[in-house]
């Protein structure tokens, strides 16, 4: 059996200020990256630019810069999922 995490991460005005992570688990594959998806950063969005990065089992979608003057966000977030095996 295959299940699909999903964790939305980030943190507000320093790395050292994370909020705690959430996790949802699907069974359902369209569902999970439907959840995904609606909770990723806009990967359009020029100003709060976002990058996705393609793994083996899974994808992240994360945040990486927010200001033009700066090169990172002020807030960043971001979205993984994974799928895993239950054996």
């Amino acid at each position: 059996m295959e299940v699909y995490v999903v964790t939305s991460f980030g943190c507000n005005s320093t790395p050292n200020d994370m909020y705690p992570p959430t996790t949802m688990v699907f069974s359902n594959r369209e569902e999970a990256y439907q959840h995904y998806y609606n909770n990723a950063p806009s990967l359009t969005d020029t100003y709060n630019r976002a990058e996705r990065t393609v793994f083996e089992y899974g994808e992240c979608i994360i945040q990486m810069c927010g200001y033009p003057q700066i090169d990172r966000a002020k807030r960043p977030y971001g979205v993984s999922i994974t799928k895993e095996k239950i054996i």
